[in-house]
């Protein structure tokens, strides 16, 4: 399963799964959204294939995405910038929060987002403060036991702006 729209730079709403053949009657959807009007064979055809009032036409730039993409040597260049970007900031945002990594080594850690534990306290407010006075869009997640924070670098961010954001969790942390 794979939403296309953050790292692919796709519209919003565009996703893929893919099933294994053999595998492809056993994935059935919590919901149906509106009948079984595909002419496909498999359940899954049947059952997903169609989602009622949803406008399905942003797949249609999955290909220019992708051609996208590989003009501009993504893989090779882009990702590897933002990773080596995340990676010079990790231990700053480490040393603000004063939390352990969520990650055990380098291997599990994702090429381009970070998600940073936040020490027990009201954080409710974090987010709006991150965007109002900072503008500086950050989800923040809170669970019953866990508040933390997850950090996205992509193709059009630079130092400048993980340098904005270390300034403004020195400030609200």
């Amino acid at each position: 399963v794979g939403n296309c729209h953050k790292w692919m730079l796709s519209p919003k709403g565009v996703g893929f799964v893919y099933v294994t053949r053999n595998l492809e009657n056993n994935v059935r959807p919590p919901a149906i959204s509106w009948g079984n009007i595909s002419s496909g064979n498999t359940s899954l055809l049947l059952e997903n294939d169609w989602q009622g009032t949803q406008d399905i036409s942003s797949i249609l730039a999955v290909e220019d995405t992708i051609a996208f993409l590989e003009d501009n040597d993504w893989f090779n260049q882009i990702i590897p910038k933002c990773t080596e970007l995340i990676n010079d900031f990790n231990s700053a945002i480490l040393q603000l929060t004063g939390m352990k990594s969520l990650y055990d080594n380098d291997y599990f850690e994702p090429p381009q987002m970070r998600s940073f534990l936040l020490r027990n306290g009201d954080h409710s407010s974090l987010h709006n403060r991150l965007f109002h006075d900072f503008k500086i869009e950050l989800p923040v997640f809170m669970d019953y036991e866990d508040h933390f924070f997850r950090v996205s670098v992509q193709g059009y961010n630079d130092r400048s702006d993980l340098e904005r954001l270390i300034n403004a969790l020195k400030e609200l942390l």
